[in-house]
């Protein structure tokens, strides 16, 4: 089980990764350059993280995790069970595997929700 608990936050941290390596352009950033400095002393610790991934004790395993997980859980749309349930299981994991200061925050996302329909020709 602790396998599969660090696989699933492998998989995570690699899913926000590999996004934020894929999208993030430095000519279209409109952050401050204070701020943009600030993060980007943050890279080491990315690139530990990255590469523990990659090569680490669960090199592999991070993908099989994240199948575990879409399996399990299927589509998480906002305001769904199975987005609380996903959620829950995410703190629990990360509390399980012993991380600091794993708490959910509320935000406020506008998600459709299914009225009666009709249609006329």
């Amino acid at each position: 089980m602790l396998r599969v608990k660090l696989a699933f936050l492998g998989a995570l941290c690699a899913i926000l990764i590999s996004t934020n390596h894929a999208t993030a352009d430095q000519s279209e950033c409109e952050l401050p350059p204070g701020l943009r400095e600030e993060i980007r002393h943050y890279q080491p610790v990315v690139d530990a993280i990255f590469q523990h991934i990659v090569s680490g004790e669960y090199a592999g395993k991070t993908w099989q995790s994240l199948l575990e997980f879409t399996d399990r859980f299927g589509p998480r749309l906002t305001g769904s069970k199975q987005l609380e349930d996903a959620i829950d299981f995410a703190v629990e994991e990360m509390i399980a595997e012993g991380l600091d200061n794993v708490h959910t925050e509320e935000a406020i996302v506008t998600h459709w929700q299914r009225g009666r329909e009709w249609a006329e020709l």
